[in-house]
């Protein structure tokens, strides 16, 4: 009878200690509270103050293509008032409207809208659904320095051969020169931009030619042939011919002798 007191008292005391280490492995130190972390990505807030100044587009990225595209109608920017923006694509006219950012990161631009991927003190990157646009913060644009270009000087009576190998891209006018008493260059429209592709071997290129128009502005597809020190341009019925002053990396000044002179300078 002994025996089996015993033996009962040894399973009870082993029942009893078992229980106690489970238990004990379970305790959590008093006042600690067990917390699950949350690992979420919260998108940047960006305040329309951040871009107050003026922005001028570097570089733009395909979506599509993934990879860095040429172009010509640069995005410029211009933060004049605090709720205001002026829009100017190359050297178009500009368009004002509001501006606006809806949280986290949508910016709103006089009527569009881009997604704004970064933004700092000079640089500022936005997505609009098909390009993604490099700008940066400037304190002028390069158009609004064109009119401080040092004026051509040489001897507009006399030509030159072009050098073809820098004439390719698209070339803007930003200042005419005529003779003294000469009025307008006879029934010829005006050269507002001109485009030339790479000239071939013969020195004959493709192009497009933008001319002012009683209407504004058009577009014409042409043939640029580059002749000793002239150029001649077919563009429809527009037979346009020029003689050559001056070639450069970012001047082109061409026109006819006595005459109407442009002045351009490469975009």
């Amino acid at each position: 009878m002994k025996k089996i007191f015993f033996l009962l008292q040894a399973i009870l005391l082993l029942a009893v200690f078992n229980c106690s280490t489970s238990h004990a492995q379970k305790v959590i130190r008093k006042g600690v509270k067990t917390v699950k972390v949350a690992t979420t990505v919260v998108a940047p807030n960006f305040e329309l103050e951040q871009l107050s100044g003026k922005w001028q587009e570097w570089k733009r990225i395909s979506l599509e293509a993934k990879q860095p595209i040429a172009f010509t109608d640069t995005l410029m920017l211009n933060f004049n008032k605090r709720n205001g923006v002026e829009v100017r694509d190359g050297v178009s006219m500009a368009l004002a409207g509001e501006a606006a950012i809806e949280k986290p990161n949508r910016l709103l631009l006089a009527g569009d809208s881009y997604t704004i991927s970064s933004l700092n003190n000079n640089n500022l990157v936005i997505n609009d659904g098909e390009f993604i646009r490099y700008l940066k913060k400037k304190k002028a644009f390069y158009y609004e320095s064109l009119g401080n270009i040092q004026v051509f000087t040489d001897d507009l009576s006399v030509s030159i051969k072009p050098n073809l190998s820098v004439l390719a891209g698209k070339w803007e006018v930003y200042r005419r020169q005529a003779a003294p008493g000469f009025i307008r260059e006879g029934t010829d429209k005006l050269i507002k931009s001109l485009l030339i592709k790479t000239p071939d071997e013969n020195g004959v290129a493709t192009g497009e030619i933008n001319l002012y128009t009683n209407a504004g502005t058009e577009n014409i597809p042409c043939t640029i042939k580059f002749i000793d020190k002239r150029m001649h341009i077919d563009a429809g019925d527009s037979q346009l011919d020029y003689n050559i002053f001056k070639t450069a990396l970012d001047e082109f000044v061409f026109g006819r002798k006595g005459g109407l002179v442009y002045f351009s300078k490469k975009l």
